[in-house]
């Protein structure tokens, strides 16, 4: 992955970043879901810009989703563009089609929210299905049997790389 780092001139800036307060002065773009980033590091405005990725692949950083969190991407396969999720659960990675299997609808009504609270199963926030994190199958709710839609996941060091189904 090409990076490019630069500084660039910049008038104002807030203290925090979609909610998310900016303490660090060095990120991947994956802590935020972005391709591009910027910060101020001391008086210097910096930009981050992580080049694309390839068609129908996506690519975030391991380190920066700890056990019981989650990442959202999009990826486009073929015509359709997917969108998607990435759990780390029990230290173990899953990706996963951010779509019920009983209604088709996103799994998070607020973005990026797919665990219980217990953190013990992905809940769809339509009408409480409960699926297994590590497998995508519903364990409850109104689709029991029926299994989330997997993405091809592979580790590379610290990356991941998620690609079509």
């Amino acid at each position: 992955m090409l990076v490019i780092l630069a500084p660039v001139i910049a008038t104002r800036w807030s203290a925090s970043l979609f909610g998310r307060a900016v303490a660090r002065t060095r990120f991947s773009s994956s802590d935020f879901g972005l391709r591009a980033l910027l910060w101020k590091c001391g008086q210097q405005w910096w930009w981050y810009h992580a080049a694309m990725d390839a068609p129908g692949e996506w690519r975030g950083s391991a380190a920066a989703i700890a056990p019981g969190q989650s990442a959202i991407f999009r990826i486009q396969c073929g015509t359709r563009t997917l969108n998607g999720f990435l759990v780390n659960y029990a230290g173990e990675y899953h990706a996963y089609v951010n779509r019920c299997a009983h209604t088709g609808t996103p799994l998070d009504t607020w973005p990026n929210d797919f665990f219980s609270e217990d953190g013990r199963y992905l809940v769809c926030s339509t009408h409480g299905a409960t699926y297994l994190p590590e497998s995508g199958l519903c364990v409850g709710g109104p689709c029991p049997g029926a299994k989330l839609e997997r993405f091809s996941l592979r580790r590379d060091g610290d990356a991941l790389i998620v690609s079509c189904p």
